[in-house]
């Protein structure tokens, strides 16, 4: 019964998503963009997939080797049994908002009594971070893998071994970031319960075939030149931190722009909980844990930490010092779950759902839709990038406009026919009347590779007139060209390490 109220609250804080179209917000686009390029993707047999084809104005991008794949994965199964792009995003928005709430609550319910789990479960679900990645930011990776999140800690508590190695893999495909912020807290959390780590020691090889070519090839682009030192324009003060002013621009500390928080309702429930917990005994040294959690996230989004972000490159990649607002969030519901517990607390039950429910309600809500056809996605001009996580090197940066040809002669005299292309390979043949050099207008990056009847030949990607795309040489006569993106060493690597970990994984189980 508790659980069917629980499902049914959560379901109607998503009445938005019934506008019809895609919800206006920072990210969505890219992201149905994405889904739609992973289904092509897909289609064209490129797996697991690492080149995205048809976007950045058709000279393509390596998408899929540094932004998270798990929404692209499940946004193109949803599209082929029968969802439009849109749909397929907004049905994933709703799954991971309620998956939220209910993986936190399974995590609760386990530890102590439903009426605890049901409570500590509703502020997690009705966060203000959640809503802010729901219908401000529209990233819905990040509100997947807070929804994952609980799982892990589930499997921590129960021993789960292989339960947990999967959900901390799913974890990082959802959103490496929010992995990389909350990795800290699961193991120390697995130590303070006694528990192996051997579950996210799995978990990282049975994921190594996203995070390390991800992790290893970043320095083939410009995000870090691009995306800068502009992480210290999104530090919080701690006034802001407890509430400010709900809007949907994308900017913080402004009239109107986002405002990450934990929220007024939340931060006043935590009080009490923690003055409740005090008094509980076996409860403080976890209480203490929490609190920690929550000083460091708090400590790392606030100004003052500005010398740390500047020494920690990976800590820069996170972007927004206030994603941590994510992690202290798990820790506040923990918290609040906690002192459920005790009677004083269960005594305030009716008073504390009622302030977290109104407190929530103005938060649902979009500043306005778009319909677009279904055309507009798979044509798709953008890299779905916005600070040069995907622009290569090699290049002047990303085209503003799409190529008059595929592929064409530079050099000589050739005829170009061709016969296939597809995301991953591009089939042609090319009747040259003298030696030729030819520009398939395709990004260069490490993977790709070009065969001229059968040979192996050298790409010339840094021709100064066609900066960072793939140019090559060939004879006079009639060739059969190849140009096809594999793995390059470090994704070989990656994808072995991820086939031996699920080699183990199921050992495990059979063994179990």
């Amino acid at each position: 019964m508790k659980l069917t109220v629980f499902f049914v609250i959560l379901l109607l804080f998503l009445y938005p998503l019934l506008t019809p179209g895609l919800p206006i917000t920072h990210d969505g686009e890219a992201l149905v963009a994405r889904i739609a390029a992973y289904t092509q993707a897909f289609a064209d047999g490129h797996f697991p997939p690492r080149w995205a084809g048809n976007l950045n104005y058709g000279y393509g991008a390596p998408v899929f080797i540094f932004f998270y794949p798990l929404l692209g994965y499940l946004g193109a199964a949803l599209h082929w049994v029968g969802l439009s792009y849109i749909d397929a995003y907004k049905a994933l928005a709703a799954l991971a908002f309620v998956g939220s709430g209910l993986s936190f609550f399974l995590w609760l319910a386990q530890r102590g009594k439903p009426t605890a789990a049901f409570i500590g479960a509703l502020f997690y679900a009705l966060s203000p971070y959640h809503f802010l990645n729901l219908y401000v930011r529209g990233d819905i990776g990040e509100l997947m893998a807070l929804a994952i999140a609980p799982l892990v800690l589930w499997s921590i508590d129960r021993r789960a071994i292989i339960g947990g190695s999967v959900a901390y893999a799913l974890l990082i495909l959802s959103h490496h970031g929010v992995a990389f912020l909350l990795t800290p807290v699961f193991v120390g959390y697995a130590i303070l319960q006694k528990r192996t780590v051997l579950s996210f020691i799995l978990g990282l090889g049975l994921s190594a075939y996203f995070w390390l070519p991800a992790l290893v090839e970043r320095h083939f682009t410009a995000s870090d030149r691009l995306f800068g030192a502009s992480y210290r324009d999104h530090f919080l003060s701690l006034a802001r931190l407890v509430w400010s002013p709900w809007g949907f621009g994308d900017r913080v500390n402004a009239p109107g722009g986002l405002a990450p928080q934990i929220g007024l309702v939340h931060g006043f429930v935590l009080i009490l909980a923690i003055a409740i917990c005090w008094k509980i005994r076996p409860v403080r040294g976890e209480l203490l844990f929490w609190l920690g959690i929550i000083i460091v996230s708090t400590f790392f989004l606030l100004p003052q930490s500005a010398a740390v972000w500047d020494r920690v490159l990976l800590l820069r990649s996170m972007g927004f010092p206030w994603r941590f607002i994510g992690v202290a969030h798990v820790a506040v519901a923990a918290v609040i779950g906690l002192a459920m517990q005790h009677r004083s607390m269960k005594q305030l039950t009716v008073v504390v759902m009622l302030l977290l429910l109104l407190s929530s309600y103005p938060l649902s809500k979009i500043s306005g839709s778009v319909i677009k056809p279904e055309g507009y996605w798979t044509a798709y001009p953008g890299s779905t990038s916005y600070h040069g996580e995907t622009t290569t090197i090699w290049t002047a940066g990303d085209p503003g406009w799409y190529a008059k040809e595929r592929v064409s002669t530079i050099e000589g005299k050739a005829t170009v026919s061709a016969v296939e292309r597809k995301t991953q390979r591009h089939v042609f043949r090319i009747d040259a009347q003298t030696a030729a050099k030819i520009l398939d207008n395709t990004t260069y990056f490490p993977g790709w590779q070009v065969t001229v009847n059968g040979k192996k030949t050298p790409i010339e990607f840094q021709d100064p007139a066609h900066r960072g795309l793939i140019t090559f040489a060939v004879p006079a006569g009639t060739s059969f060209v190849e140009v096809t993106f594999g793995e390059s060493p470090i994704r070989l690597i990656a994808d072995i390490i991820t086939v031996a970990s699920a080699a183990a994984i199921l050992l495990l189980w059979i063994v179990a």
